[in-house]
C-alpha cells in the first residue's frame, strides 16, 4: 500500500523482469495507491514506466493518488498491466506519461481494467496515447480518458504537437458501460451522462465498427463518447428499430462530406442544377437529389 507517499526517479534497466516496473513492479500481489499517493519521474527499458503488474495481481488506485511524468520504451508509459487486474476510481490520475503502446495505460489481453472515476489525460504513445487496450475494459462513473495523443512530445510539463488519440481498440476489442453497483448491475457505477462530472471518452479503433459491448445503456451514453478523429462519429446503432433494445450498441462510423458542384446559380452554364439535401452523410444515410434541368435539357 503506498498512501500519501512518492515513488520517484527510479530507472529499471535490462535485469531478469526484462527492464519492467520503472518505479513499481508487483507479480502475484497487492497493490493499493490511495491518499496523495505518487509514482513519478521513473523510467523502463521494458513495460511499466511508473507501474508494472504481472501474475494474479490486484492493482487499484483512488483517493487522489498521481502516476505521472514516467516513460516506458516499450508498453506502458505510465501502467503497464501484463496479467491480473487495474481499476481507477474517486480521483486518481494518470497523466505526462510516455511509452511505445499505451502511453497511460497499456491492457494486456489476459487482463480486466476498471474505470469509474479519475482521468487519463496529456499521455503519449506511439500506439494508443491514453489506453492501448487487448484486454477487457469496463468504464462508467465520472471516468474521463481525454487530451492524449501519438506521436506527441513531454518537456517541461508540456506536451505539445501529436494527433489525438484517447482509448485504442484493437480489433474485436470493446468498452461494456457500467450498469450500477446494486442488484442487477455489473458493480461497475453507470455513466454520469449530464453536468461538469460527466463521462468523457475519446476512442480510436484499429478498424472502425461497434466499440461497446450490447447493452441498454448506450443509447443514454451516446454523449460520453467522441471520436478521436474527424473524419468519424459516435453513432448509436438500435437495429433500425424504434425502441431502446437490450442489444444495442454505440459504434464508429465514417462521415463523408458531399459537394455539390452544380447549384441553381451556376445552371446557365451547366444546363441545369442539382440539389442535394444533406451537406454530409453517414454510411446507411438516404441522401435525397434533385435534377432540374434547363428547358432543352433533360435528364
Amino acid at each position: 500500500n503506498i498512501f500519501g507517499f512518492s515513488v520517484f526517479d527510479f530507472f529499471s534497466a535490462a535485469r531478469g523482469d526484462g527492464g519492467a516496473g520503472g518505479g513499481v513492479y508487483v507479480n502475484n500481489g497487492t497493490f493499493n495507491m490511495n491518499g496523495d499517493a505518487v509514482v513519478s519521474g521513473n523510467e523502463s527499458s521494458g513495460q511499466g514506466g511508473g507501474v508494472y503488474i504481472a501474475g494474479n495481481t490486484a492493482f487499484t488506485m483512488s483517493g487522489n493518488s498521481v502516476i505521472k511524468d514516467n516513460e516506458s520504451k516499450s508498453y506502458g508509459g505510465g501502467v503497464s498491466i501484463s496479467g491480473g487486474s487495474f481499476t481507477m476510481s474517486e480521483n486518481a490520475k494518470i497523466t505526462y506519461n510516455a511509452g511505445q503502446a499505451g502511453g497511460g495505460v497499456y491492457i494486456a489481453g489476459n487482463t480486466v481494467f476498471t474505470m469509474s472515476g479519475g482521468s487519463i489525460d496529456h499521455n503519449t504513445a506511439t500506439n494508443g496515447g491514453g489506453v492501448c487496450v487487448l484486454g477487457t475494459v469496463t468504464l462508467g462513473g465520472e471516468a474521463k480518458i481525454t487530451d492524449n495523443v501519438i506521436g506527441g512530445a513531454i518537456a517541461g510539463g508540456e506536451l505539445t504537437g501529436g494527433t489525438a488519440n484517447n482509448v485504442f481498440l484493437l480489433n474485436n476489442k470493446y468498452i461494456t458501460l457500467g450498469t450500477g453497483t446494486g442488484e442487477g448491475g455489473n458493480g461497475v457505477a453507470a455513466p454520469v451522462t449530464t453536468g461538469d462530472n460527466k463521462m468523457s471518452i475519446g476512442v480510436t479503433m484499429q478498424t472502425a465498427g461497434q466499440f461497446t459491448t450490447a447493452g441498454s445503456g448506450a443509447k443514454a451514453a451516446k454523449g460520453c463518447f467522441t471520436s478521436d478523429s474527424n473524419d468519424y462519429v459516435v453513432r448509436y446503432n438500435n437495429k433500425g428499430t424504434t425502441e431502446v433494445m437490450t442489444d444495442d450498441y454505440l459504434e464508429l462510423v465514417r462521415s463523408y462530406v458531399i459537394t455539390n458542384n452544380t447549384t441553381e446559380k451556376d445552371k446557365d452554364t451547366n444546363g441545369g442544377f442539382i440539389a442535394i439535401d444533406q451537406t454530409s452523410a453517414l454510411k446507411d444515410d438516404t441522401i435525397t437529389v434533385t435534377v432540374t434541368p434547363n428547358v432543352g435539357y433533360k435528364l
